[in-house]
């Protein structure tokens, strides 16, 4: 079997991986398996992965030749080098999250190496993405849409030394309240 037509198969099956990943770290996450830190964001990357490799893998093996999967590896190739530089520079490695970005970037490797067109926006989105893991722009995004639609994940994220009650409510009605706490601090 030639190398070109071997790579019909093992680009669906490559996608279908990084999809079972994702669903695997989905359902962690809801049935708690493994205590999760991350907000709003980080909850739904997971079931967003499912859905996005998922048609990455039914593109590339109906219409291998569509423009929407050379869009769709530049994206992955982006959003993975900007959570795996960001992850790392903040040394809180996730092994799903390395699992799932080891399978898209042979999937891109394997994309990039038969059609040459894909190179450059591929490397480009590497770069680009490194860069903004420097950035730090998942955390904030995460944060700003945890605060916005999932204030009660607030909470939860608080050490559990951290009163809830007097986290509950500002006593005096005032509409903001500043809560300090040190991480490893007690009192």
């Amino acid at each position: 079997m030639s190398d070109t037509a071997a790579r019909p198969r093992l680009l669906p099956a490559l996608f279908g991986i990084a999809a079972g990943l994702a669903l695997a770290m989905g359902v962690e996450s809801a049935l708690h398996l493994r205590e999760r830190s991350g907000g709003l964001l980080s909850v739904a990357l997971p079931w967003v992965g499912v859905v996005f490799y998922a048609a990455l893998a039914v593109t590339s093996r109906v219409r291998p030749g569509s423009p929407w999967l050379s869009r769709g590896v530049a994206l992955l190739a982006f959003a993975h080098a900007m959570l795996i530089c960001e992850s790392v520079l903040e040394g809180r490695l996730c092994p799903g999250c390395l699992a799932v970005a080891a399978a898209a970037a042979v999937a891109a490797a394997i994309r990039v190496r038969s059609v040459s067109e894909d190179r450059l926006p591929v490397a480009a989105s590497i770069l680009l993405g490194a860069v903004a893991g420097f950035l730090s722009p998942f955390d904030r995004t995460d944060d700003a849409l945890t605060r916005r639609l999932w204030p009660s994940r607030v909470y939860n994220l608080a050490p559990a030394f951290v009163d809830r009650q007097e986290m509950a409510g500002c006593p005096d009605g005032r509409p903001v309240r500043m809560i300090v706490f040190e991480k490893d601090c007690r009192g």
